[in-house]
């Protein structure tokens, strides 16, 4: 699953493009995301504790309002050095 983005990574710096930049990023972004739930939902049935699949959730939430933000607001991802090119 990871070696998915980094190769999506170098067929972005080789094109110059910002959209397989950001599936890149997104698909990175989904595989924490899944993992975190998987992790919260796991410990849940292994310990019996209720509450960690909430706090996933939590965590979750606190990730996708970052990205969020920072999609809004117009801001370049932290990957604008890593494609060729310094911003828009």
């Amino acid at each position: 699953m990871r070696i998915g983005p980094s190769k999506c990574l170098l067929a972005a710096a080789a094109l110059q493009s910002r959209a397989l930049v950001a599936n890149s990023f997104q698909t990175t972004d989904c595989f924490w995301l899944s993992l975190v739930t998987l992790v919260g939902i796991a410990a849940n049935a292994a310990f019996g504790w209720w509450w960690a699949n909430p706090r996933a959730a939590l965590g979750m939430t606190y990730v996708l309002v970052a990205e969020g933000r920072e999609a809004w607001r117009g801001e370049d991802c932290a990957c604008a050095g890593r494609c060729g090119r310094e911003g828009p």
